[in-house]
């Protein structure tokens, strides 16, 4: 699977932008 632990991906991702100063459109 290209994605197997999308949510974890999601996650990680979310982290990165949030560290970046970025605040996610999704609340």
């Amino acid at each position: 699977s290209l994605v197997p632990h999308f949510e974890t991906v999601a996650q990680w991702a979310l982290e990165q932008l949030s560290a970046s100063g970025f605040q996610s459109p999704i609340s």
